[in-house]
């Protein structure tokens, strides 16, 4: 987010930062599926391309376009906070639409990423007063 706010800042348009992470991320993935996955073991049905859809085109893109117009509107600390919400929606939505199971383990996690984005978003300057108290600058 800081190097993003940098980049916008000398005058790189935040379209284009996804469109350079995106390419990125595509490579890097392309070489780690050319180096470990074996593609003849790889069966490809109708679930499997709904998840390839679901994660390239929802979550790649539609999140990406929504976290620069909100980054646009509300500034880089309460984006920060609400890309935590992101991973949390991108763990649900698949209970609902492909009907996976959640297991403990990503219910604690959503749990926690709730309680950060609450304390980030929630807390009040008084109840951090103390902590600078006896800070010099």
């Amino acid at each position: 987010v800081i190097y993003s706010k940098k980049a916008n800042d000398a005058g790189l348009p935040l379209i284009a930062m996804l469109g350079i992470s995106s390419t990125v991320i595509l490579m890097i993935s392309c070489i780690l599926a050319l180096l470990f996955v074996d593609l003849n073991r790889v069966a490809v049905d109708q679930d499997i391309m709904m998840g390839v859809l679901y994660s390239g085109l929802i979550l790649g893109v539609v999140a990406r376009l929504l976290h620069i117009i909100s980054y646009e509107h509300i500034g880089s600390a309460a984006t920060s906070a609400i890309a935590y919400l992101e991973i949390l929606i991108a763990i649900v939505l698949p209970v609902f639409f492909l009907h996976e199971k959640l297991s403990i383990e990503m219910i604690i996690g959503g749990v926690l990423i709730l309680s950060g984005v609450y304390l980030v978003e929630h807390h009040r300057a008084e109840s951090f007063k103390h902590f600078s108290f006896h800070r010099h600058h």
